[in-house]
């Protein structure tokens, strides 16, 4: 029998090298594609904060898909508007953004939104800035939504202050 598998092996050598190749590319691709290792490591930050001279709306953030929490503030500072991230937490994941929404919490946020940028890390206080020229009134939740997977984190309702 030990014949017959090696002259099996024997006869087949390059495509079983072949199949062998294909399948380590797939596990690469998939790898660098779902990010499991994302799953398991924490990305901490902790942004100062300028003094506000006024807060314009602000809201506590609720699951999606994941486990979230913190809060979400626009400020006014001297340097311009801001969101504000404040004590916040979620799963980390691959390709998160901050988005404004103009969907309520509960609302499909792939409509309407502008991205804020990529999120700083998943657990800590951070700053993003808010070009002077958007209408903030258009805008009623901050979203933190994963682009690879098109699916929402954590979303929180913004109450005018």
């Amino acid at each position: 029998m030990v014949t017959e598998t090696t002259s099996f092996l024997a006869r087949n050598r390059s495509k079983v090298i072949a199949v062998l190749a294909v399948g380590a590319v797939v596990a690469v691709a998939g790898f660098l594609w779902f990010r499991p290792d994302k799953l398991f490591l924490d990305a901490k930050v902790e942004q100062s904060f300028d003094v506000p001279t006024a807060t314009l709306a602000s809201g506590s953030f609720e699951a999606i898909a994941h486990p979230t929490s913190g809060t979400a503030s626009i400020v006014e500072t001297a340097q311009g508007r801001e969101l504000r991230l404040q004590d916040f937490r979620t799963d980390n994941g691959p390709d998160l953004v901050v988005w404004l929404s103009e969907a309520e919490p509960g609302g499909d946020h792939a409509g309407g939104f502008i991205d804020l940028g990529v999120l700083q890390g998943n657990i800590g206080n951070q700053v993003y800035s808010i070009p002077d020229d958007l209408d903030l009134s258009r805008y009623r939740s901050v979203v933190v939504w994963c682009r690879r997977f098109t699916v929402g984190f954590g979303v929180a309702g913004l109450a005018s202050a």
